[in-house]
């Protein structure tokens, strides 16, 4: 039998995951981990089509795990090699204290994301993490 997971949301909305629910495949349990989730998704597999306690394979989505932390570290560092105008649009967008309606951190993060690929440095983007 499947553990029960007593409390589902265990993250807060507004800032980045400090931990997650890891499935584990064969006692079909859950256990509260920290970190964030690796972004992936399950794909059905022939195992999974035959039995409906069985959720597939999981398969990670490498160049977001990749791009992550890399954002992590251009947001942390004050957004180097942005324009004057996209620092203040993202300084914006993240003030929690003096906006009406609060932005997500998936939702701050996405645009932060598009902005980086855009405006990070060469370097940045595409040589190795270390």
């Amino acid at each position: 039998m499947a553990k029960i997971i007593d409390t589902l949301i265990i993250n807060s909305p507004y800032s980045e995951p400090t931990e997650h629910w890891k499935y584990i495949r064969e006692t079909q349990d859950f256990e509260r981990v920290s970190g964030r989730r690796a972004s992936g998704y399950w794909k059905a597999t022939q195992r999974s089509i035959n039995n409906t306690d069985d959720p597939g394979e999981f398969v990670t989505i490498d160049l977001v795990n990749m791009i992550r932390p890399r954002v992590r570290k251009w947001r942390e560092s004050g957004y180097p090699n942005t324009t004057g105008t996209t620092r203040k649009l993202l300084s914006y967008w993240a003030d929690k204290e003096h906006r009406e309606q609060k932005l997500f951190f998936c939702q701050l993060e996405a645009v932060e994301t598009a902005i980086w690929l855009t405006e990070a440095p060469a370097h940045e983007k595409y040589n190795s993490p270390r």
